[in-house]
C-alpha cells in the first residue's frame, strides 16, 4: 500500500522549472548541488576518463592578478588532471558539461534545475599530505610533532572516561596499514620536554583500500591539557552534525584552524588561528599522502577517507604546515563557537598551495567509525576542559 501511495503521489506531482541562480539561500543551493553530484557522479566518470573527482563546492575564478580566488557560488566541481585551454580540444564530446540537470521534489511538485559546474585542476590538491601544531611531541624514533585536538568524554556502561583526541598519524607516526595501533607512545609538551601522557590503543585505522579513519585517543594529564586550551575559554562545545551544517556555516563564517603557540612554523599572530574559506566536500576520490609502515619499512602512500572538508586560506595568507596535524577547527555563528573537525592534511613544505583538509566532527564523534574503543562506548563528546 505504501509503495502504491508513493507512486500515486509521484504521478500526480506537477512539473516546474526553477532558476538556480535566483535561489538566495546558499545552503539551499548546496543541497541541490549535492543532489546533482549524487545523481551524476558515476555516469560522468564513466563518460569522461580525464575526470578525477566530482564534488559539491564553491566556484573559483581567476583574478585580475592571475590568481584563482574562491567565490561563494555553489556548483558541481569537476577536478581534472589538466585543464584544457580554450580551443585546445576540437571534439565536442570530450568537453565537460557546463550545467547538470537535476530534479527536486518540493511538496507535490517536481522542480527541475540546471546546476552550474566548474572545472578545477588537480594541482590545487595534488600535494596535500598529512602534517605531523607541535603542541606535543610523540616520543618515537624519529620523534613526531603534532597537536592535541581536544579532550573527549566517552560515555560507557561503567560511566564516563576522559581521554584526549588527536590524529592517528600524530600519536602513532607511520602507522602500519590495516592495523589498529598498540598505543603506549610517550607524549611530551613540545619545548618543555616534560612527559604529559601516552597514546592509547583506542584508535581508527589507515587502510590500503579505504576508507580510512585518521584518529586516536591518548591518556594525558588533565591540568596540562586544560592549560593548552585556556585561551579558548571553552568547555563542552557544539559540533557540526552534517554537511548541511557546514553548508550553512560556510555562508556565514570562515573556518579557523586553532594552532599551538609553540608550533614549528612559528606562532600565528593575534589569536593563533589560520583562517580559510570552504572549498568543497571530498570523498574517496581525494588521495592524501601519508607515511605508513609496510613490512617494517616506512613508505609514502595514498590514503583516502569517506568524508572530508577542504578549505582554502587564499593566496599569500598563512597556511598550515608540517607539525599542524591534529589542530581543532572551528566556525562561529551568533557569537557561538562551533567545532567543525580536526586538521589532518595541508600543503607540503615546499608547495605554495593553500588547501587544507579537515576530518569532520560528525565522523570523529561517531563511535561506529572507530576500529577500537573501550567496551560499551555509546557516545563521544568533545570538550576543551577536562575534570
Amino acid at each position: 500500500m505504501k509503495t502504491r501511495n508513493r507512486t500515486d503521489n509521484t504521478t500526480q506531482a506537477t512539473q516546474a522549472t526553477g532558476r538556480f541562480d535566483q535561489i538566495e539561500n546558499v545552503a539551499a543551493k548546496m543541497a541541490i548541488v549535492e543532489h546533482a553530484v549524487n545523481v551524476h557522479r558515476e555516469s560522468l566518470k564513466r563518460r569522461y576518463p580525464n575526470l578525477m573527482m566530482v564534488s559539491p563546492g564553491y566556484r573559483a575564478r581567476r583574478s585580475e592578478a592571475g590568481q584563482y580566488e574562491l567565490h561563494k557560488q555553489p556548483c558541481v566541481i569537476f577536478t581534472v588532471d589538466k585543464k584544457w585551454k580554450h580551443g585546445e580540444v576540437a571534439d565536442p564530446s570530450r568537453h565537460l558539461p557546463g550545467q547538470l540537470e537535476v530534479s527536486i521534489i518540493v511538496g507535490n511538485q517536481t522542480v527541475r534545475y540546471m546546476v552550474p559546474t566548474d572545472v578545477q585542476p588537480r594541482e590545487w590538491t595534488a600535494n596535500l599530505r598529512a602534517q605531523s601544531s607541535n603542541g606535543i611531541t610523540v616520543k618515537t624514533s624519529p620523534p613526531c610533532n603534532g597537536a592535541i585536538t581536544c579532550g573527549v568524554e566517552l560515555g560507557t556502561s561503567k560511566g564516563p572516561m576522559w581521554l584526549a583526541l588527536s590524529a592517528l598519524h600524530v600519536l602513532t607516526p607511520a602507522p602500519c596499514l590495516d592495523a589498529t595501533p598498540e598505543g603506549s607512545n610517550g607524549i611530551e609538551s613540545s619545548g618543555a620536554g616534560s612527559v604529559v601522557g601516552q597514546s592509547s590503543q583506542y584508535a581508527g585505522c589507515l587502510r590500503e583500500h579505504g576508507p580510512s579513519f585518521d584518529a586516536q585517543l591518548a591518556e594525558v594529564d588533565s591540568a596540562w591539557m586544560n592549560s593548552m586550551f585556556a585561551d579558548l575559554q571553552l568547555d563542552f562545545v557544539q559540533i557540526a552534525h552534517s554537511r548541511a551544517d557546514i553548508n550553512f556555516l560556510a555562508g556565514v563564517s570562515k573556518f579557523y584552524v586553532h594552532t599551538a603557540t609553540n608550533r614549528l612554523g612559528g606562532a600565528i599572530p593575534g589569536e593563533g588561528s589560520i583562517s580559510g574559506q570552504f572549498c568543497f566536500f571530498a570523498d574517496e576520490s581525494l588521495e592524501l599522502v601519508y607515511t605508513v609502515t609496510v613490512q617494517g619499512t616506512r613508505i609514502p602512500t595514498y590514503i583516502t577517507h569517506s568524508d572530508l572538508i577542504v578549505i582554502a586560506a587564499g593566496k599569500g595568507n598563512p597556511v598550515t604546515r608540517e607539525g599542524d596535524s591534529g589542530s581543532p577547527v572551528f566556525a562561529t555563528y551568533n557569537n557561538q563557537v562551533l567545532f567543525v573537525g580536526m586538521l589532518i592534511a595541508g600543503p607540503q613544505h615546499d608547495d605554495d598551495g593553500d588547501r587544507m583538509v579537515i576530518l569532520p566532527s560528525w565522523i570523529l564523534f561517531d563511535p561506529a567509525n572507530w576500529s577500537l574503543l573501550p567496551p560499551a562506548t555509546k557516545s563521544i563528546r568533545p570538550t576543551f576542559h577536562m575534570p
